[in-house]
């Protein structure tokens, strides 16, 4: 069975919002809409002050697809949020480019947000060949045939 996609960031209250500003912080998204921000209509909305993205049985995606921030580009930077999601997993892109403008495919980085706790927070490399950081106390390589390997840290 497979259950429905549903990410949620949500929105920082006032009280942070002016915290982070005045630590220097740029806010991304403005609580009530998604003004500066481009995805696939059917699949993002804003509820309760927060960014919803979900796929359905009934309103399916035939591929990931992302919500992308127009904001320009980056360099050092420090990403804060609270997100909540429910059924299979989701992720935050960053240090990543849009592929597909139509589809709103990426190629980058995704920290993870995975139902299994060894999963939760990985670094997984969207479009990188499905490449992901390994477990605690495990470290992956590549064989010649693509293969993963994993062995033991010492």
């Amino acid at each position: 069975m497979k259950f429905p996609r549903i990410l949620s960031v949500l929105a920082a209250t006032a009280m942070f919002s002016v915290s982070a500003q005045s630590a220097g912080y740029e806010i991304l998204f403005n609580g009530k809409d998604l003004s500066g921000w481009k995805g696939l209509g059917k699949f993002w909305t804003v509820q309760g002050g927060a960014i919803v993205g979900q796929t359905t049985k009934e309103n399916p995606t035939k591929g990931n697809t992302f919500l992308v921030w127009q904001g320009g580009e980056v360099t050092d930077f420090e990403f804060i949020c609270k997100a909540r999601f429910e059924g299979n997993n989701s992720g935050v892109q960053y240090r990543s480019r849009l592929q597909n403008p139509q589809t709103f495919r990426v190629i980058g980085y995704q920290a993870d947000l995975h139902p299994a706790q060894a999963n939760f927070g990985m670094l997984y490399g969207e479009g990188h060949y499905r490449q992901s950081r390994p477990e605690g106390g495990r470290q992956h390589g590549r064989q010649e045939a693509g293969r993963r390997q994993g062995r033991q840290r010492s």
